[in-house]
């Protein structure tokens, strides 16, 4: 494994499982630069996680920055085509903007992939809410 799979610097599961918690803490309270500041460190730290960066766009997406939001949802999906959090979330975001077909791509997708699991129902919930735009 090189440097460059490797991050820069070691990081276990349990640690980013640790400081993403960290940082949905810090957004929650409404602490938006600090969680910003947790995820976009975790980007270099967990280079083959899409995690960080499904969490950024979700943080930019909540504060109408809808093109870096877009750029980090595909930067996680570029990571991990399969996620099916980052994809559920996607297709919300592609509903918000009225491309419906993109939408239902991706929720149908988190749905093949996780059809009981929670970010399955999370698609087919968003699916379901969005039926009359389809």
């Amino acid at each position: 494994m090189t440097r460059s799979e490797r991050g820069l610097v070691h990081i276990s599961n349990e640690d980013l499982r640790l400081l993403m918690e960290t940082g949905y803490l810090y957004f929650h309270m409404n602490r938006l630069d600090e969680a910003r500041e947790v995820f976009e460190g975790l980007v270099p730290l967990a280079p083959n996680s899409d995690a960080p960066h499904v969490a950024l766009a979700l943080l930019h997406y909540g504060q109408s920055r809808h093109e870096q939001a877009e750029q980090a949802f595909r930067a996680g999906l570029e990571i991990n085509p399969k996620s099916a959090f980052a994809l559920a979330n996607f297709g919300d975001f592609l509903f918000f903007h009225g491309r419906n077909a993109e939408a239902m791509d991706a929720l149908n997708r988190a749905i093949d992939i996780d059809p009981n699991g929670p970010d399955g129902k999370l698609a087919q919930s968003l699916l379901d809410a969005y039926s009359d735009r389809i």
